[in-house]
């Protein structure tokens, strides 16, 4: 809703189609009968409203047992939200222009309460009663016929985004403030203690937010730390111009140039504490984050045969992207704390002392200037009665193309051979890479899918679809850092090379993979459907996703083979 500038209700919707998946598959011919028919039609208004209420808790473990000792896990101890959407616009044709006008709204109302726990030290509670998120836009678009099969589009929209919250505080809970209780000090394994609480163990104990007996030091007496009232809004006029050209009767060539916003939004505000290292007590560091950008240009071609057992469709475009936005763990500040040594390498191990934390904070930053362009082609093929064979070819080239300077958040502890607390040190340049030159995430330069079905038509009506589908990537990156373009940066790892590890250990490139599933359908043709299928049938080990952790690699790797026995009924 924030970034559409496409027309509804005439044939430039149709055109403006040239990017949805599964577009060929449309008839074209029907979308050109819609055109003509609306040509005779009176100008129409249409209102949608929608009304949606969510309430929703849920928990997630976080480290998957590896730092067992401290039972890390972020828990939603409760979400309601609720939002409203109003889209209002006018449609209207002759015989030489198909317009649209119209406005849209969409409110929405968020109360959150939620936790990280960390054991073995405490809980640090997320508290958002009121956070309110609105976006308000006026848009048009026309379409003007310069000949009976050559078509001009220009639209625009004006957004106006704004968002607050009102009343959000975070609260930590630990040993220091007298909240958590001393349960080391109760005898025998204190990690199993701490871990036989439940998650919501303080919420429960009431005194957390609202009870008017929280004094601290008192057990179960959370201390405010971050007061998180912040407001931002943002405007944008978006644009897009186009030009459609019906070849024939089936098929149509496009062009068109486009730019598209989305809005900034907020963030938690961190305010020093007193055992900051970084900076003075109540300094108020605002991680609210700006909008990203958005300019494309694309030509195109959908082409298909009268029988319609032919159509592709293929694509040139470039993007050029202003300010995109990543969501991470940004290290903020370094504190001194007082708690339990767990590192078995540390002269202080299996005792209590003083030592370095990192603060780091789950929040979004922008990027800089990236560049995207590629080449795409799809494609439906009935070869013949009962076959058919699709599949589509991808070819992306990506590029940060300007300076942007960075924190690296990439298991800097294990790669620079620093102690935590220095490798998030937000002071030491050390710890920072220009990303400029590097690849965006997630953009092979070849990438296909090749799918064919074949369907036996049964005498009692039947239908038995076996088919195979397969998938092919060459290498790209999974996360921005694209460690091996850096190999011979300045600074990282003292009296060594950059990275103090070997990167193969740590390398965020993922090799070139290939996946196949094999399916076969009984399709009874009227109620139900019997499906039996291999996903990943040769249990190929993909990352989805690479990262390190404490010095350890760990990520989201594709599941093995799954043999699957789907029924389903329609009624």
């Amino acid at each position: 809703a924030n970034t559409c500038t496409d027309i509804l209700g005439s044939e430039n919707r149709y055109q403006s189609y040239a990017n949805t998946p599964g577009f060929n598959k449309m008839n074209i011919d029907s979308f050109r009968a819609i055109y003509k028919r609306q040509l005779n039609e009176t100008t129409n208004l249409t209102v949608n409203y929608g009304y949606q209420e969510l309430e929703q808790s849920s928990q997630f473990e976080i480290d998957g047992g590896v730092n067992y000792q401290y039972g890390m896990a972020f828990n939603i101890n409760r979400l309601l939200t609720e939002s409203n959407v109003l889209d209002a616009y006018i449609t209207g044709a002759n015989e030489e222009w198909a317009w649209v006008g119209g406005i849209f709204t969409s409110t929405e109302d968020n109360d959150m309460l939620a936790n990280f726990t960390a054991e073995l030290n405490g809980h640090d509670f997320f508290w958002q009663p009121n956070r309110e998120l609105n976006h308000y836009a006026v848009y048009g678009q026309a379409t003007y016929a310069l000949r009976d099969d050559l078509f001009f589009t220009l639209g625009g929209r004006f957004s106006y985004d704004e968002k607050s919250d009102v009343g959000g505080r975070n609260i930590n809970c630990n040993t220091g403030n007298g909240c958590y209780p001393q349960i080391y000090d109760t005898g025998g394994n204190p990690f199993d203690a701490i871990n036989q609480l439940a998650p919501d163990y303080w919420i429960q104990m009431g005194r957390m937010i609202d009870g008017v007996d929280c004094v601290a030091p008192m057990i179960g007496c959370g201390v405010v730390v971050t007061n998180n009232d912040t407001s931002q809004s943002w405007d944008n006029f978006s644009w897009r111009l186009g030009l459609d050209w019906d070849m024939s009767d089936t098929s149509f060539m496009y062009a068109y140039l486009a730019n598209a916003y989305k809005s900034g939004s907020l963030a938690d505000v961190y305010v020093a504490p007193s055992n900051s290292l970084l900076y003075t007590e109540g300094q108020r560091v605002d991680l609210n984050y700006d909008p990203e950008y958005v300019t494309t240009a694309e030509w195109g071609v959908k082409p298909k045969n009268e029988q319609n057992t032919l159509n592709y469709s293929f694509n040139v475009f470039y993007t050029v992207y202003d300010g995109k936005q990543f969501t991470g763990n940004l290290p903020v500040d370094v504190v001194s704390v007082y708690g339990y040594d767990s590192d078995p390498n540390s002269p202080t191990f299996g005792q209590f002392t003083y030592f370095d934390q990192g603060v780091t904070l789950w929040t979004t930053e922008n990027f800089g200037e990236q560049t995207h362009w590629g080449i795409e082609f799809e494609s439906t093929w009935l070869p013949y009665d009962g076959g058919k064979l699709s599949g589509f070819v991808t070819s992306y080239h990506t590029e940060f193309t300007e300076d942007f300077v960075t924190m690296w958040r990439y298991g800097q502890d294990a790669l620079f051979g620093r102690d935590y607390g220095a490798s998030i040190d937000p002071t030491n340049p050390n710890n920072f890479v220009n990303l400029k030159g590097n690849e965006a995430p997630y953009t092979p330069d070849l990438a296909f899918t090749i799918r064919f079905e074949h369907t036996y038509r049964l005498q009692n009506g039947m239908e038995l679809k076996p088919g195979i589908n397969y998938h092919y990537e060459t290498d790209s990156y999974v996360t921005p850092w694209n460690m091996d373009k850096h190999l011979n940066d300045e600074g990282g790892c003292i009296g060594e090379n950059y990275f103090c590890q070997p990167l193969e250990n740590y390398t965020d490139k993922r090799p070139a993979w290939e996946m196949f599933d094999y399916f076969i359908t009984l399709d009874s043709k009227d109620n139900w459907y019997l499906q039996w299928a291999s996903y990943n049938a040769k249990s190929e080990i993909v990352p989805w996703y690479i990262g390190v952790e404490a010095g350890i690699p760990r990520g989201a790797y594709s599941a093995p083979s799954q043999k699957i026995l789907r029924f389903g009924y329609y009624w």
